[in-house]
């Protein structure tokens, strides 16, 4: 049902998400491109792990947010089709992250449990 939901076309809505996504995208676009283009030493595997899932979350919170600038100035339709599809990454993304995390929290929790 969600899925048939437009996104709305109103002058303020448009400039809300457009002030919103242009703040943010400032924030997490040097960092996303940081993370990908700059070689960063290796910290062992939940250390390249726990980075790997960085990445994929700001890289798909940055093409999501790009997207969101995108329709508020021009709102073409393709880029709704486009949305929706990143968005569906980003929640994959959300989802593999805090299994990481819980993963990794488990591990923690397993290692000091055995070591007392």
């Amino acid at each position: 049902m969600a899925e048939n939901r437009k996104l709305s076309r109103d002058i303020i809505d448009r400039l809300g998400m457009g002030c919103f996504s242009l703040f943010f995208l400032t924030l997490w676009g040097p960092m996303a491109f940081a993370l990908v283009l700059m070689p960063l030493p290796q910290f062992g595997f939940w250390g390249n792990v726990i980075l790997t899932v960085t990445e994929e979350l700001l890289l798909a919170a940055t093409v999501v947010l790009l997207l969101v600038f995108i329709w508020s100035i021009a709102t073409p339709s393709w880029v709704e089709m486009l949305f929706r599809v990143a968005l569906k990454h980003l929640y994959w993304a959300i989802a593999l992250g805090t299994l990481a995390i819980a993963l990794f929290a488990a591990c923690v929790a397993l290692l000091k449990a055995t070591m007392r």
